[in-house]
């Protein structure tokens, strides 16, 4: 068998991938995501995750009764777009300090925003209820603007809205400098549970010396049932067992 879905899924900066099931005889050729933020196909899947992340630790904070806001804190209105993201990283830090001085532990996810004019401000979700005015006052102090919000979450969708509203909003924007962090969380901030691990697959990379179509050629002479597709469907195939049923 011989699938291909759209080239559109699939992320071209990774050699191709193989997985084999012996036991059904059955393999999956896919490219694997490269996980960069400039690869047009693996940002948006990076943004997912994101957002399935926010919104899993929300739950999982609001359930142990610990409340979140969301905060916004402008840049300064006196530095050029250029200066406010050089200044960015240095200003939060010294902000991430107050806020765990003040509160003995902050736990938060952040992630700055650029607005049209490419000035950029910093949205967060913080487990911490500062209020405005404090957000407001220590952010100026620290080399940011003096406008900030401060707004309780309400809801764990509501927090998965909020960081894909400004998140989303990024991928197109290719102007980020190199290694810029478009996400910013604290050590405590909750990871998304691991997936468990396909039993009966072994995985390897297709060899330099070898082509796809060698490697395709060779699996299928061995008895297998080839599915060649992208990372996203061929994940979903295994997963369920529809490639060992």
């Amino acid at each position: 068998i011989y699938t291909r879905t759209s080239s559109e899924n699939t992320c071209q900066n990774v050699p191709m991938m193989i997985g084999k099931n012996t036991t059904s005889k059955a393999a999956v050729m896919f490219r694997p995501r490269c996980k960069l933020w400039g690869c047009p196909n693996c940002a948006k899947t990076n943004a997912d995750l994101w957002i399935m992340r926010a919104t899993y630790a929300t739950h999982l904070l609001m359930e142990q009764g610990k409340p979140l806001d969301m905060v916004t804190v402008t840049s300064h209105e006196k530095l050029s777009p250029a200066q406010t993201i050089r200044v960015l990283p240095g200003a939060w830090d010294k902000l991430r300090k107050r806020a765990i001085y003040k509160a003995g532990r902050l736990d938060y996810l952040a992630l700055p925003e650029r607005h049209a004019d490419f000035r950029v401000h910093i949205h967060a979700l913080v487990l911490c209820q500062f209020g405005r005015k404090w957000w407001k006052d220590n952010a100026r102090e620290c080399g940011l603007g003096y406008m900030a919000e401060d707004k309780p979450v309400f809801s764990a969708a509501g927090a998965g809205f909020y960081v894909g509203k400004y998140l989303t909003k990024q991928l197109s924007i290719a102007c980020w400098a190199k290694g810029f962090r478009r996400i910013r969380t604290s050590k405590g901030w909750p990871k998304l549970p691991p997936l468990e691990r396909a039993e009966g697959w072994e995985f390897a990379i297709v060899p330099k010396n070898e082509s796809v179509a060698e490697t395709f050629h060779n699996l299928r002479l061995h008895g297998y049932s080839v599915y060649v597709t992208d990372h996203k469907t061929a994940w979903q195939l295994i997963e369920t067992g529809e490639l060992i049923s």
